[in-house]
């Protein structure tokens, strides 16, 4: 494989679980092949609204987020 980029994102919070060892092995193996991979999973990333008693930022005003990513695209 040249020139392939391969990203596993992994949704599951619970440590080691089964579906995150299946995308570990299924990203390895890609680059056991020669792909460029990356690996995310859900506990490396700032998910506010599944931490328990932590309070979540307050909301944007309507069309403020899609208004910031079209001037950036």
């Amino acid at each position: 494989m040249t020139g392939v980029r391969i990203v596993g994102i992994g949704g599951t919070l619970r440590a080691e679980s089964t579906s995150e060892q299946a995308l570990k092995y299924a990203v390895n193996a890609a680059a056991e092949l020669g792909a460029e991979t990356e690996l995310i999973v859900a506990t490396e990333l700032d998910l506010p609204m599944y931490a328990p008693g932590r309070q979540l930022p307050a909301a944007a005003p309507c069309g403020c987020w899609t208004r910031s990513v079209a001037r950036t695209a």
